[in-house]
This record gives structure tokens, C-alpha cells and sequence, in this order.
């Protein structure tokens, strides 16, 4: 069987079911998991090929090879099994490991489970078998023999997965609306901001091909800091920008100037370095009457490379800004 964009084929002893999962990050992602599954209930042995989009927030990890180490890590510190063997190996080139481990989890002592991993692009495989006598290994190892990668077995290719999921969200105050790849996360927090500490308002979505974050930040200016010049404000917001954020750091690449709702905002192109590598990112700060947005798309993952965000940034939109005050007759 080679079922239609899951990127494999196998051999199972019959036709096996499978079963669609969510699987949930903790910053809003979420992913399908796909199962494919023959068991045996009365002797417990079963045979299974999953997969599922790796990124970063899910993994834990943004490089491959660290993931893969901790993948295979947890799977050694599981309770109540006992490591038999284990090596590293490839299929169709692509690495990946191999766990053989005896189970009692399973009910039986002398239940054999081999286990198989493998990153390919943005996709997690595993395969799993187990056998209890010579006769059942026989068919564990012509499962995991007969396994192999189809050409599609990366996923699918930057932001494919996410070409109908963008939409557009206006913020709760309506003073904008922005284009973004899921529903955002809404928050309103106090945040250093280029004129000191104050609340802002923020809104957050992320999208998993590939494994990027979109913000809009609403900054409320004070009546001084509207009275600042263009360059002024802008020339702040920049330096203050260019500091990095947390354990990720900003080198400026390019600035340019962009018109939106015939106000002069500034964009930044910038190498982001992050612990697993650089990736590119782009930000954009606009002065809009009394507030101060800015809008950044980050890629998660050093993986992801260069992040086409024209969708994000295009599709920002922002309200009437305030009347200036009529003075009293």
C-alpha cells in the first residue's frame, strides 16, 4: 500500500486502519497525525507506520538531529523496557534509528518491539513492530523490510499546507485587521517598548509549513511621543528593535519605506540568529496617530530558510486613526 501524499509504502499482512490524531503545541500549533495500524488483540502484536509535520514548537528542537537524539531518548527511558539493541541506519537516504527493546508493558516478558524513526524535511516517521515467537519476527522483519520513502515523503512544500487557512482577524479594539495562518492568540500584556515600559496589546498566530510566527503589537504612544518627528519615532523604534529579542539576535540587512493607509512606515530585513541556526525575518513599525504598531514574521526554525511573509504584511490593514481634538468654541 502507498496511501496518496503520505509519502510511504508498506506491506502489510492485512489491510491495516488508520486513524487521524491532533496533535497540540503549546503556542497554538496544531498538526495531524497519521497512524496506520494492524493489531492483534488477544496476542498483543501489532505493526504500525506513523507520521506527522515536525516543527519546531512540537519537537522541542528546530535541528533534525537533535530532535531525532530526543525522540530516541525518550523512547530508551521508558518504563519497564529493556534495550536489546540499537543503531542508527538509513532508508531510501534518510537517516533515522532503530530501538529493539523488550517490553512489559505489553503483558508479556518476552514481547520483542522494534521501533524505527526518521525526519524527512518536515515530516516525523515511526514504525513500530512487535513479535513474541519466531514466526511473528518473521513478519516484523518483512514489514520493516518492505518499507520505503515515495518522492512526497518531505510533506508538503512551504506554506502548501497553509494556502487556505489564512484569514483575515480584526483586532478587539478595531483599530485593525490583520491576515494571518490560524486563529491568533490575543494578549495584552506591559512589554519594554523604544519609549519605556507600558501595556500593549498583541496579537500572535503561527503556522506550521513552515514553522513560522506572525505578530502585531499595538504600542500606545503618549500626547510627547506623537509630537515626535517621523524619523524621530521611527529612528527609536529601530534601535530599540535591532537589540534582539530574548536568545534571538538581529542584524540589519535592509530598511525600506512603504505607504500604508497613506501613512509612512519603516521595514526591516534581518538575519536572525537563533541557537539552531540563521534564518531571515522581516518587521515593519508604522506611527499611526496615538499608537504605534509593528508587525514581525519570524521563522521557528532554522530549517524554514527565507520566509515569503508578503501574505502577512500585505494584508494588514489598519483603522481610522482618532479625530484630533476639537478645541471648545
Amino acid at each position: 500500500m502507498a496511501p496518496e501524499g503520505a509519502g510511504f509504502s508498506a506491506e502489510f499482512p492485512e489491510a491495516p486502519e488508520h486513524v487521524v490524531q491532533t496533535l497540540s503545541s503549546a503556542t497554538g500549533i496544531e498538526a495531524e497525525l497519521n497512524q496506520y495500524k494492524v493489531a492483534e488483540e488477544l496476542t498483543g502484536r501489532m505493526m504500525i507506520v506513523s507520521y506527522n509535520p515536525l516543527v519546531g514548537q512540537l519537537a522541542g528542537l528546530g535541528d533534525p538531529d537533535a530532535a531525532l537524539a530526543r525522540m530516541v531518548a525518550d523512547q530508551k527511558s521508558g518504563p519497564r523496557r529493556t534495550l536489546v539493541s540499537e543503531r542508527a541506519l538509513t532508508r531510501d537516504g534518510h537517516k533515522g534509528h532503530e530501538l529493539v527493546m523488550i517490553s512489559a508493558d505489553l503483558g508479556n516478558d518476552k514481547m520483542r518491539i522494534t521501533w524505527r524513526v526518521f525526519i524527512v524535511g518536515y515530516r516525523l516517521y515511526q514504525l513500530m513492530a512487535t513479535a513474541n515467537d519466531d514466526a511473528s519476527q518473521a513478519r516484523v522483519d518483512r514489514f520493516l523490510g518492505a518499507f520505503r520513502f515515495t518522492p512526497d515523503a518531505a510533506g508538503p512544500q512551504v506554506d502548501a499546507a497553509n494556502r487556505d487557512l489564512w484569514q483575515k482577524y480584526e483586532s478587539e479594539a478595531g483599530d485593525f485587521t490583520a491576515t494571518l495562518p490560524a486563529k491568533p492568540k490575543r494578549e495584552a500584556t506591559a512589554a519594554e517598548t523604544p519609549w519605556g515600559r507600558r501595556e500593549v496589546r498583541r496579537l500572535t498566530a503561527s503556522s506550521a509549513f513552515p514553522p513560522a510566527e506572525y505578530t502585531v503589537t499595538v504600542v500606545p504612544l503618549a500626547p510627547r511621543e506623537r509630537k515626535l518627528s517621523l524619523t524621530e519615532s521611527l529612528g527609536a523604534w529601530e534601535a530599540f528593535t535591532l537589540r534582539g529579542r530574548g536568545d534571538v539576535t538581529f542584524t540589519l540587512k535592509q530598511r525600506a519605506a512603504v505607504v500604508i493607509a497613506g501613512h509612512t512606515a519603516r521595514v526591516l530585513e534581518v538575519t536572525a540568529t537563533r541557537p539552531d541556526g540563521d534564518v531571515n525575518a522581516r518587521l515593519l513599525g508604522l506611527p499611526f496617530g496615538d499608537r504605534f504598531f509593528e508587525l514581525a514574521s519570524l521563522p521557528l526554525d532554522a530549517r524554514a530558510g527565507s520566509l515569503d511573509a508578503s501574505r502577512f504584511f500585505d494584508g494588514f490593514t489598519p483603522g481610522a486613526p482618532p479625530a484630533p481634538p476639537v478645541a471648545p468654541q
